[in-house]
């Protein structure tokens, strides 16, 4: 009894010979020819697979599983769930391939292309009808997001206030700055600041079109701004 892993050669005239390894002439092969069939080429792309979240000129690792495809991979992604796709890298040596499943992988600088629709599609270099493709979308945040304010809130004036905001891929420093006319000019809030929130008191203005930009101090390109205007209004009066 001898385990054989079954070749990659389609036929249907296979046979097996046995023989004696000290004397040939002891030998016995199949009575009549068997089939072998065409393998089926498969990937299975395991990395990023979905709900994941990324940041533009992080790295993250693709990875995938295939059998019986070519020694090369093509790796792509979509940043609208699929209807375009752009390409990651058209031909990429591929260690594995072979008849026994082994993992590919592929490191990945992510782009600058912020998008809640994501996915990442791998393929046969050789054969694109043979391919596999991230079970759901993932994300890339921008380097920055302003959570709070962000649009349509409402404090009086000269009250503490928290700003918040999301980060990544960025130095870890933000400066922060407030506007009361919607964005035309900026004043400075802080700087330096090391974590993702920072307590405010509201500027002793009355506007309707505060908002907050919260920037890297190690790049400016790096930043965002509150989506919409918030309002700073007058205290309650007294009862």
């Amino acid at each position: 009894v001898y385990g054989w892993q079954v070749p990659n050669t389609p036929t249907t005239q296979g046979r097996v010979r046995v023989r004696d390894a000290g004397n040939n002439v002891i030998v016995d092969s199949s009575d009549a020819n068997f089939t072998i069939t065409a393998a089926t080429p498969v990937f299975v792309l395991t990395s990023p697979n979905g709900g994941e979240v990324f940041y533009p000129n992080t790295t993250t690792t693709i990875k995938w599983y295939d059998g019986f495809v070519s020694n090369s991979v093509a790796l792509e992604y979509s940043i609208d769930n699929g209807v375009n796709w752009l390409p990651i890298i058209n031909s990429y040596a591929n260690n594995s391939g072979g008849a026994v499943p082994t993992e590919g992988t592929y490191l990945w600088t992510v782009p600058n292309t912020p998008s809640a629709q994501c996915l990442v599609r791998v393929k046969d270099a050789a054969n694109s009808s043979v391919s596999d493709v991230s079970n759901a979308v993932f994300t890339i945040r921008p380097h920055i997001t302003v959570t709070v304010p962000n649009g349509g809130e409402s404090r009086p004036r000269c009250s503490a206030y928290n700003i918040a905001w999301a980060a990544g891929g960025t130095s870890g420093s933000y400066k922060l700055d407030y506007s009361t006319d919607g964005g035309t000019t900026w004043m400075q809030i802080a700087t330096n600041v090391s974590t993702d929130s920072y307590a405010w008191t509201l500027p002793n203005v009355l506007t309707t079109q505060l908002k907050v930009r919260v920037s890297d101090v190690a790049d400016a390109t790096k930043t965002d701004v509150s989506d919409g205007n918030m309002s700073v209004t007058l205290p309650p009066s007294p009862v």
